[in-house]
């Protein structure tokens, strides 16, 4: 009895000493790796949004002279790849983000040093003294005992770059039936040990996923964040639902979720450039031309009023006097469906190109000529 009690508290002291740093580097581990995928997005979205704004800088002024849209892209992207050279030359150089002590275990006296030696000796003494093992309290020290072995091993975890659940892991598979009886006997109801695997996720795998939730969660990468997802999901198996730390964690995913939607940043595009120079110049004599084939020209007009609306279209039924030219070529295009119409063309072929025509008047707020065309057509359907 007092040799177990001596083994427990030597043990259990000894390993208190170790678990800080274990946790030391698998928190430092997980937050630096989570800082090097925030800074390499952070410069590669500098760095394409510098090559767009040297590109379209480059085109615009091809096109101020005079130049063509040939000359115009050649432009754009030789200056793009000038750009991107030029800042390839600064890159420093990547670093190796394992900074682990790699002798840390190995300073741990050899009774201790692994995980099955310290379960093999307390499952004997349970089998050989089960009362000097129950006054000892040794259900109720397990948890700390383990604990450390347990941290060892979750260095290798980690939650948001990997799906593996616990049951793939080593100190897992060996902690699962520990303390059991021997030739499948049915485990006594009252015995703690049952309770040893849901305590170490709780108290040891749980932190570690709120320590990554709060400090390396990257909320842009939708696998990422799947992982974080599963992770949660398989330790519910063991912590409650009640559990105060699961509501602390749940705050955490919306803060976290709060910050990304604060962080991001959308470029803006010049009106002139998109309007005047892109669509007026650019796209709307090409659309001209497809006047004469009524089903690609519905098709693409289509995608650029979905690009334009409600970006440009504002929902207080006003538009921008630029757009003016665009709106003409869609009445234009109305024209040209009804023409086909009263030409004898097969009717639900052309109450198809007159529904899809009306929708886009609507999308441009021309509503009377979209009531015009459904009464040309007798479309019976609400604008």
């Amino acid at each position: 009895m007092q040799e177990l009690k001596d083994y427990i508290s030597v043990l259990c002291d000894f390993l208190q000493h170790k678990a800080p740093a274990i946790e030391e580097h698998m928190q430092r581990l997980h937050e630096e790796r989570s800082n090097a995928v925030t800074e390499r997005r952070a410069g590669d979205n500098a760095d394409e949004l510098a090559e767009v704004e040297v590109a379209v800088g480059a085109a615009k002024a091809v096109l101020t002279k005079g130049g063509g849209t040939a000359n115009a892209t050649a432009a754009a992207v030789a200056a793009a790849a000038a750009h991107a050279a030029k800042e390839g030359s600064n890159i420093a150089p990547q670093l190796d983000e394992f900074g682990r002590d790699v002798n840390l275990q190995k300073r741990l006296e050899k009774e201790f040093a692994q995980q099955t030696k310290v379960k093999e000796k307390l499952e004997g003494w349970k089998s050989q003294f089960a009362s000097a093992y129950r006054d000892a309290y040794v259900s109720l020290s397990a948890p700390a005992i383990f604990a450390p072995y347990v941290r060892l091993e979750l260095l290798e975890w980690d939650p948001l770059y990997s799906d593996a659940g616990f049951s793939n892991m080593l100190w897992y598979r060996q902690l699962y039936e520990y303390g059991m009886p021997p030739n499948g006997q049915e485990l006594d109801p009252n015995d703690k040990d049952a309770d040893l695997v849901p305590k170490l996720v709780e108290k040891v795998a749980f932190p570690v996923l709120h320590h990554e939730i709060v400090h390396c969660w990257d909320r842009l990468s939708s696998q990422g964040t799947r992982n974080a997802v599963a992770a949660v999901t398989d330790i519910l198996i063991y912590v409650p639902a009640t559990s105060d730390s699961l509501q602390e964690l749940l705050e955490a995913f919306r803060s976290r979720m709060a910050e990304a939607v604060a962080a991001i940043e959308v470029p803006t595009w010049s009106l002139h450039l998109a309007l005047d120079g892109l669509l007026s110049s650019k796209i709307l004599p090409h659309l001209r031309t497809l006047l004469v084939t009524p089903h690609d020209a519905v098709t693409r007009t289509e995608r650029v009023v979905a690009a334009l609306s409600p970006v440009w279209v504002g929902s207080n039924r006003e538009i921008s006097p630029k757009l003016s030219s665009f709106v003409e070529h869609v009445i234009s295009l109305t024209r040209v469906v009804e023409k086909k119409r009263d030409a004898g063309a097969c009717p639900e072929d052309t109450v198809g190109l007159a529904r899809r025509m009306k929708k886009m008047l609507v999308e441009l707020n021309e509503y009377d000529r979209a009531y015009q065309l459904a009464k040309h057509f007798q479309l019976r359907e609400a604008l």
